[in-house]
């Protein structure tokens, strides 16, 4: 007899590759961002600083509280995020792989100033 290979979890992964084969990038108001480091990171900027005047210093706060894991902890909600994103359609449209790599990036970057900041009150 013929073992036939499941092949279920193979399907999945072309599916999701082929998903971002056709993402594309949106950005803010429809228009397509330019791609280049500098004009990403300045977007970057634009969000932090919104999104800190909406929310308060909430990632600094908490960070002052729970240390790195926080901050692991929350990008791991964004790289969880990230996944369900590839794998499906996403049920909230608000919500793109554009705008989670965002998150994500910043998150990071918040995490290496906690980071540094430690740094500078242990001299």
């Amino acid at each position: 007899m013929v073992k036939i290979p499941d092949l279920t979890n193979e399907f999945a992964k072309l599916s999701a590759l082929k998903r971002l084969s056709n993402f594309k990038l949106t950005g803010v108001r429809g228009h397509i961002p330019k791609a280049s480091h500098e004009s990403i990171c300045k977007e970057l900027n634009n969000i932090y600083k919104a999104k800190n005047a909406d929310y308060g210093n909430s990632f600094a706060e908490s960070y002052k509280e729970w240390g790195i894991t926080s901050a692991v902890v929350r990008m791991d909600d964004k790289m969880r995020r990230l996944k369900q994103l590839v794998k499906y359609d996403a049920k909230v449209k608000s919500e793109s792989i554009e705008d989670t790599l965002l998150d994500l990036a910043n998150y990071s970057i918040m995490a290496l100033m906690e980071l540094r900041r430690e740094g500078n009150n242990n001299d």
